[in-house]
């Protein structure tokens, strides 16, 4: 695998009210469950510890420098479990009209699979995590 540097990766967590509220709707012991997540957003540092470890394990291949690549962003949500272990990852947008779409948006779903379980900050826990990856920022 070739090391990966520039790529902007942003972490945006779920944990406060909306997962939250979906976990309560779900489950009849949610008290227990929702006590398992943190509701403390990351902070800047730790959200770039978290994309280290993930754009360690991202490999674009041939797709790496393509023009077709240019201004695209891949969105997956990331569902974890309290121990940092990523149960699922689900791709939240699309780019119908660009035929590497699906190749990138894949190696960046296999990324976050390769990198699970994630080291979380400790005391910090989240029912999931909003990725974006911007592949045009990639330096290899």
């Amino acid at each position: 695998m070739s090391r990966l540097c520039g790529v902007l990766l942003w972490v945006f967590c779920c944990a406060v009210l909306s997962a939250c509220a979906a976990d309560k709707a779900v489950s009849t012991s949610s008290a227990a469950k929702t006590e398992m997540f943190s509701s403390m957003p990351l902070t800047a540092s730790e959200q770039s510890d978290i994309r280290n470890q993930i754009e360690r394990n991202w490999n674009l291949g041939d797709l790496a420098g393509s023009p077709n690549v240019a201004g695209m962003v891949v969105e997956l949500r990331a569902k974890l479990s309290p121990d940092g272990t990523v149960t699922e990852v689900t791709l939240m947008n699309d780019q119908p009209g660009n035929p590497d779409f699906p190749h990138v948006a894949e190696s960046a779903r296999r990324a976050v699979m390769i990198s699970s379980p994630l080291k979380l900050p400790p005391g910090k826990s989240y029912p999931s995590m909003v990725l974006r990856f911007r592949p045009d920022q990639v330096v290899q």
